[in-house]
Formats: C-alpha cells, structure tokens, sequence
C-alpha cells in the first residue's frame, strides 16, 4: 500500500479515538441526565411561548387549606361604643369617653363579674361615626379616635381603634367607608385577638359582605370564637324600615351563623344601651355619645367565659354586667 505524509497522522488520530472512546459512554449518560434535569426540574422559568402547567403548591402567602382550629385558652379584653356623632357631640364629651377608657385598665368589674379590668386590645366603634359624611368631620373623628397598634390618637387614646361606618357617614357619599377601608385593609374587614376572630361588617352586612362573610368563616372551624360588628339594628327599635330589613340580609346572616361559637353581635344606630337574644346569639348595643345613653361596654373573654359589663361615664359607675360561656349561641343551636 502506497504511504503519505499523513499516514502516521492518521493512524495516531485512529489509536488516540480508539483510546478515549471507552470513556465517552459514561460521560455522555451524565450529559443527557443534566440535560434533562434543566429542562424538567431546575427551569423556574419556562421559555417565551411555553404554556406552564399549574402549580399544585399553594404560594406562601395563600389562605391555609386546613380552617383554624380553636386554642386551648384566650385572654382577651375590648371595648365597645357607639355613634361617636363628630360634628354633632360636644367634642368635650369626646375627650371626657377617650380619658375614661384610658383609666379603665385595673378598675374593679362588678361582684358579679369579679376581678379587674385588663388592659384593653382594642375599642370597637359601631358606626356613625361622623354626623353628616363630611371631611372635617371625618378629621375630628381620628383627633379623637384614630388609634392604631402603633400610634395613639392625638386625644391621647392609646386603644387601637376598629370602626366601622354608620348610616349618617354616607351623607356625600362613600368617602368616609373608603377612608375605613384605607385604615383597615377592606370593608369589610377582620382581624384576631388570640384564636377570637373580629369581623366588621360596615353599616350593615349587604350581599357582597355576606359573600365575603361566608368565605371568610370558611377558614375556621365552627367552635372557634366570633365577635360580628356593624352599625344597624337586628331587632327592636330602629330595626325596620330601612334597607338592611328589606330582602334576605337577616336571615342570610342568621344562616351563615347558625351552629357557629357567635359570643356575641354589636351594634349601634339605636343610640341606647341594651342587650338581647337573636338566633340564640347575644346582641350587644353598648351605648352612644350622641343622645341619652352615656355607656361603653367592657368585655372580656377568658377561656371559656365571656363577661360583658356597661359602664356609664357620666356617672362613673357600672350599670349592667352578665356572665356566660362563651359558645352559648352554639348551645342555643342545639336546642
């Protein structure tokens, strides 16, 4: 056979092949393993155009999947009042509710309640709030009352405050529900004191807040305890006649309600102080500024007791007190 030049080339570039063959095998087994793994398992981002399949991982942020489940125990003490009325009320007997409540921490309850009063986590304002809607009403309002977690009013209120709006904040519109909506995340809105859940439901719960209402409870389980709050009536007087006793609002509620640990609903617009049973559940109206009932409730939860006790600050007395369990409304449902 003729030789070249290249011939010992050739044959060295065929031994050399030869040589390193065996150890492509494994080395390309590895390639494609990386290959596929980038391509199944590391990309957190598909190509352009790629339809991405969903996610069955819940995002960190989402709703648990499994309803809240009641603690073992609680402690929780809050206040309530009503129809603060800025713009009509004197705004010294403003300040004389705010001084009130802020001496209230270490008082003594009423014997039938016994103990002291502990300090307060919150204050729920139910509505009408100011007489007419307008702004400087709105403004005087948080002066007096617009406390947060972090911040006290400038009245000197270091209660954190969860209000909601009243039939008279309408006047020019929504402004005042929007500014709400602005200090509390929504309308309506909720919040949590140990495992009780607060939910405030605006002037009163419409179709859109008992939608919101049932998906809300639906993260809970039924024995963990509620407090529901909004400004118009259930019963009694001011209770009719108006577009919250139209339609299905109440018996929706009752509904989305019943067998559920309900330790209680407040409500104002009545502009009274009272109690009453509706649906099994205990119906708060703690009093108002405005007018002739000069109370504020104190409440306290503790385990699986609920005191309630009224106390007038015109006088500087309690009034009224009861004690209960706490799922009363549940034992209500049974019967």
């Amino acid at each position: 056979m003729p030789r070249d030049s290249r011939g010992s080339a050739l044959c060295y570039e065929k031994s050399v092949k030869l040589r390193i063959r065996p150890f492509l095998a494994p080395l390309a087994v590895v390639a494609a393993g990386i290959l596929y793994w980038r391509s199944h398992v590391m990309w957190a981002t598909p190509p352009a155009g790629a339809i991405t399949p969903p996610i069955a991982r819940a995002p960190r942020d989402a709703a648990p999947q499994i309803p809240k489940k009641r603690a073992a125990s609680r402690d929780v003490t809050f206040f309530a009042v009503s129809d603060t009325h800025l713009g009509f009320v004197p705004e010294a007997r403003e300040q004389l509710v705010v001084d009130t409540m802020g001496a209230m921490e270490g008082k003594a309850y009423p014997a039938r309640v016994g103990g002291v009063v502990g300090k307060p986590r919150g204050l729920i304002i139910t509505g009408d709030l100011t007489d007419s809607g307008e702004q400087d009403e709105w403004n005087r309002f948080l002066y007096f009352w617009g406390s947060t977690p972090t911040t006290p009013s400038a009245a000197g209120l270091e209660i954190p405050v969860f209000e909601v709006i009243g039939n008279h904040d309408n006047g020019p519109g929504p402004w005042i529900s929007d500014r709400v909506a602005e200090r509390h995340g929504g309308k309506p809105y909720a919040f949590d004191f140990d495992d009780v859940h607060f939910v405030a439901l605006g002037e009163a719960p419409d179709d859109n807040a008992l939608d919101w209402l049932e998906r809300d409870l639906g993260r809970f389980e039924k024995d963990v305890p509620l407090i529901v709050y909004f400004h118009r009536a259930l019963a009694g007087p001011w209770a009719d006649n108006d577009w919250f006793d139209t339609g299905d609002y109440k018996g929706r509620i009752a509904k989305i309600l019943e067998g559920r640990c309900v330790a209680g609903i407040i409500h104002g617009h009545h502009h009274a102080t009272d109690h009453y049973v509706w649906h099994g559940i205990d119906v708060y109206k703690p009093g108002a500024l405005k007018h002739d009932a000069p109370t504020f409730a104190v409440m306290h939860i503790a385990n699986e007791t609920m005191s309630v006790a009224y106390y007038n600050y015109a006088e500087k007395d309690w009034i009224w007190s009861q004690t209960k369990n706490v799922c009363s409304s549940m034992n209500a449902a049974e019967h």
